[in-house]
């Protein structure tokens, strides 16, 4: 039941995602800027991109929900999006050791995607610790966004020094 009171909390039960592809562009892009803008916000690291790059980000921004326990990704995986944390708590593992918690404004799945791994494949297990929502954006999503906006570029790069 909690898990539903998350995914759902105005107990209005329909497809987010599928309402917003059938909207016109422009209206779907305002739409998705008003959504997930302040999200966008609580990532350090994307606080400082501009304006047009928080936009284009905020459009290609999926949501994602996991019980309590649900595996998010696994190590060895080959990678196909990176997360942000939303809502909720998920716990990062790499060989069955515990690595970190993550929480709100903390992105994980970027090493694999950057292709940071040596072999290309996800070096971490996520977990969700608690009912959580994440913001995914895909592998091709992400390459778009690096190649349109310097500062998403830049603010990549910056993660990637923190590494």
């Amino acid at each position: 039941l909690n898990f539903y009171m998350l995914r759902f909390p105005t107990m209005k039960i329909f497809d987010e995602t599928a309402i917003l592809n059938d909207l016109p562009e422009g209206l779907r892009n305002e739409i998705s800027t008003f959504l997930y803008k302040d999200m966008v916000e609580t990532v350090p690291i994307l606080k400082h991109i501009s304006d047009e790059a928080k936009t284009s980000l905020c459009r290609v921004l999926r949501p994602s929900f996991h019980a309590q326990g649900i595996r998010i990704t696994a190590e060895g995986e080959e990678p196909d999006a990176l997360y942000i944390v939303r809502f909720g708590c998920v716990t990062l593992s790499a060989g069955g050791k515990f690595l970190c918690d993550l929480k709100q404004g903390d992105i994980f799945g970027e090493n694999a995607i950057l292709g940071m791994c040596e072999d290309g494949m996800r070096t971490r297990t996520a977990v969700a610790k608690s009912m959580s929502e994440l913001c995914v954006i895909r592998a091709e999503e992400v390459k778009q966004l690096l190649i349109r906006h310097k500062s998403f570029q830049w603010a990549v790069q910056r993660m990637c020094k923190m590494h």
